[in-house]
């Protein structure tokens, strides 16, 4: 009998991502794994795909999904497996009887989907479960939800990313009308929703909190107030998860399961404002027991986390690889740098760092290699401003360098009224 995958609210967007999963399943992939930030949508997306699944008349007799938020040890995720799908498993059941009667339940069940959601906390521990039951069931397709991949052979990845802007303010409106009146927002809030939403990073867990507030606050008034975004973005759980019901509640799922040098260097690189190279993440999040050599691994774990986003390399010289931080993450690390006594020790790094490859590139401003270097340092533009506010009570020398290195691009783009007050 076919599962009944009932949805909640509206589905918006995602068609790429329903398009790459079907054909995945059309190759032949029989573990995909859906991977992506905290609040990305990586439970909606499954859930919507296999609710096309069990309604649908192709050959796919029998939908489950397994909810794993509170699995982290290898019995945990095989009894959640055993209720879903109706096996009784014997108390204390050893590991390999307990797959043997899962895989063979499985393999009777003919071209069943099983969707494991939230396999966060159990992947280091119960990655191996999955690999076995795909083994013991050749029929069966396996969609898995998780901030990190598996790493199990035969297992195919699909990054989730934040919505494009055009989505997440659709996804903005869709669940505002919901709460609201059911009218649509004026056409005039239009430019506010849109940059609600990219402040918002298009994270959809962030974009639905923001809409619960239509009716109480204009989007405009909203996005003026990001600042407190961790405390501002949340509901009355009544039911749901505290992750799905906050954007720290969410975030704190996600720092919860770090080691405390991934921490470290979450913490320090939320100095950043934007992009940032791995030789500025070296000399910002390296300190104590973190060597600059450590850096680079912990960035790619914590990539591999969901917690690090890749930003496209500068295509003018063929710089290394950039790293970057949703908004919201960079917000939550900077909080926990403050707590973990971090904070002013990685700003005053940042603010050093920065200064001095802002010199640099304003010398290179004036020569032959001038346009290469106003666009670089373009790009440092928030970075300066964060070091300018940091240096300005601490370190007024560090100040002035931070606005004399900017002066090529404000001489050159503006404004100068704004230039001219911080020289000033």
């Amino acid at each position: 009998m076919k599962a009944a995958i009932a949805e909640a609210s509206s589905f918006v967007g995602r068609e790429q991502e329903l398009v790459a999963l079907d054909r995945l399943r059309g190759e032949g992939a029989r573990l995909v794994t859906i991977v992506g930030a905290s609040g990305a949508g990586k439970s909606r997306l499954a859930s919507r795909w296999a609710a096309r699944h069990a309604a649908a008349d192709d050959g796919v007799p029998s939908v489950w999904v397994v909810d794993l938020a509170a699995a982290a040890a290898v019995d945990e995720v095989l009894d959640a497996i055993a209720a879903a799908l109706e096996v009784e498993l014997a108390p204390a059941a050893r590991v390999d009887r307990a797959l043997a009667l899962l895989g063979s339940a499985l393999a009777a069940r003919g071209p069943a989907l099983l969707v494991l959601d939230d396999f966060d906390r159990a992947v280091a521990r119960a990655a191996g479960v999955v690999a076995a039951l795909v083994a013991r069931a050749p029929d069966a397709t396996f969609l898995v939800t998780s901030r990190e991949a598996l790493g199990v052979e035969g297992e195919h990845r699909l990054e989730v990313s934040p919505l494009g802007l055009e989505e997440a303010a659709a996804l903005f409106e869709a669940r505002a009308r919901a709460v609201g009146s059911g009218r649509a927002l004026p056409a005039a809030d239009r430019a506010a929703v849109l940059e609600l939403v990219r402040r918002l990073d298009g994270l959809p867990l962030a974009v639905e909190l923001a809409a619960g507030w239509a009716g109480a606050l204009p989007p405009a008034v909203l996005t003026a107030r990001l600042e407190q975004r961790l405390d501002l973005l949340r509901r009355a759980p009544r039911g749901e998860a505290p992750r799905h019901a906050s954007l720290r509640g969410a975030l704190d799922a996600s720092w919860e399961l770090l080691p405390e040098a991934e921490r470290l260097v979450l913490a320090r690189c939320a100095a950043f404002q934007g992009a940032f190279t791995l030789e500025a993440a070296e000399a910002v999040a390296a300190g104590g027991a973190i060597g600059p050599a450590a850096v680079a691994g912990l960035l790619r774990a914590l990539r591999d986390r969901s917690l690090v986003a890749a930003a496209p390399a500068e295509p003018l010289d063929g710089e290394l690889p950039r790293f970057a931080l949703l908004e919201s993450v960079r917000a939550y690390g900077a909080e926990k740098a403050v707590a973990a006594g971090e904070g002013e020790a990685a700003e005053r790094r940042h603010a050093a760092y920065v200064v001095e490859a802002a010199e640099g590139l304003a010398a290179g401003a004036r020569g032959r290699d001038g346009p290469r270097c106003r666009r670089k340092l373009a790009g440092l533009v928030d970075d300066l401003a964060a070091a300018y506010r940091v240096a300005a009570t601490r370190d007024p020398g560090l100040a002035a360098r931070a606005v004399l290195g900017a002066a090529p691009h404000f001489l050159n783009r503006g404004p100068l009224e704004a230039y001219a007050a911080a020289l000033d």
